[in-house]
């Protein structure tokens, strides 16, 4: 059996993955809000964002390598040049049971 191969473009727009990243700052709701905007401006997903222990955890979902290196740029230069890094994968964060009394 022969199967026939069809390459993809890495332009494009039909193929999607998540890429986790880590900001060394600690985000306020309205640097979320700027966050999640410059992501939407460049087409980027957000699917969470999570602070933990002055750091704030970041998944986006993008269609190339190339939107990742161009949205950690503009949040840098947005955010006065924090440290930004991909992660290989999310972080678990364990969160507290909030107990209601």
């Amino acid at each position: 059996n022969i199967l026939p191969s069809h390459w993809a473009t890495e332009d494009s727009e039909d193929i999607n993955f998540t890429a986790y990243l880590c900001l060394n700052m600690l985000l306020n709701d309205e640097q979320i809000s700027e966050l999640i905007y410059l992501c939407r401006k460049e087409k980027v997903g957000v699917e969470t964002v999570r602070s933990h222990e002055d750091k704030t955890y970041v998944n986006i979902v993008v269609h190339n390598r190339k939107q990742i290196a161009e949205i950690i740029r503009n949040l840098r230069m947005h955010f006065g040049f924090p440290r930004i890094s991909r992660l290989a994968q999310p972080v678990a964060i364990n969160e507290p049971a909030k107990v209601a009394s």
